[in-house]
C-alpha cells in the first residue's frame, strides 16, 4: 500500500483502509519467536489482521435481522457509515483503529513494520476521531437544491411563446 504516492503522503488515509480492508503484517521474527538470537537464524513473520467490516463471527453469520441490520456490521462500521452521509450526528464520532508501531513514520515500500500491541500480544485498538468535512447527503441536498432552483426559476413556456 505504501507503494502509492498518494498513499504515501496521506498516512491517515492508508491506516483507515489498511482498517477497513484488512491487512498482512510482513516483519522479522522476534528473537523469542525463533528460540535462537543467532542473527542468522531470523525469519519472516506474516501477521494477518481482518477487516473491521466483520464481526467476530465474520462471514457465517451475515444475515439481517428483524430491524433490517445487518449482524455483519460493526459498531466501526455504521460509525463511519453516518460519518460520511450525514456528518457527526450525535455520539463521539470515533473508530476503533489499530495503528502501526512507528509513530507515523513508515519509510520503507513494506509499510507498516508492526502494530501496536497490548501486554499479551494481541493488536491494540485505538479510538481515532473522524471530522468528514463534507458529507454526502449534505452535499447531495445542496446539488438537489441546486438544480431545484434552476428548474423553476426557468421562463415559464408561455411567456416564450408570445416573443
Amino acid at each position: 500500500m505504501m507503494q502509492d504516492p498518494y498513499l504515501v503522503a496521506n498516512k491517515e488515509l492508508a491506516m483507515l483502509l489498511m482498517n477497513m480492508t484488512g491487512t498482512i503484517i510482513k516483519r522479522d521474527a522476534k528473537p523469542s519467536e525463533v528460540g535462537t538470537t543467532d542473527p542468522n537464524e531470523v525469519s519472516k513473520r506474516f501477521e494477518y489482521v481482518p477487516p473491521w467490516f466483520l464481526t467476530e463471527v465474520g462471514f457465517i453469520d451475515c444475515i439481517a435481522s428483524d430491524n433490517g441490520e445487518s449482524t455483519c456490521e460493526t459498531e466501526n462500521v455504521k460509525t463511519l457509515r453516518q460519518l460520511m452521509v450525514y456528518g457527526k450526528l450525535s455520539g463521539t464520532g470515533e473508530i476503533k483503529m489499530f495503528q502501526c508501531d512507528d509513530d507515523g513514520n513508515v519509510t520503507t515500500a513494506d509499510g507498516c513494520p508492526d502494530l501496536k500491541k497490548d501486554g499479551s500480544d494481541n493488536v491494540a485498538y485505538q479510538n481515532v476521531s473522524l471530522i468528514m468535512t463534507k458529507p454526502i447527503a449534505k452535499d447531495f441536498m445542496q446539488k438537489i437544491n441546486s438544480i431545484l432552483v434552476k428548474i423553476l426559476n426557468q421562463p415559464h413556456p408561455s411567456s416564450l411563446q408570445k416573443k
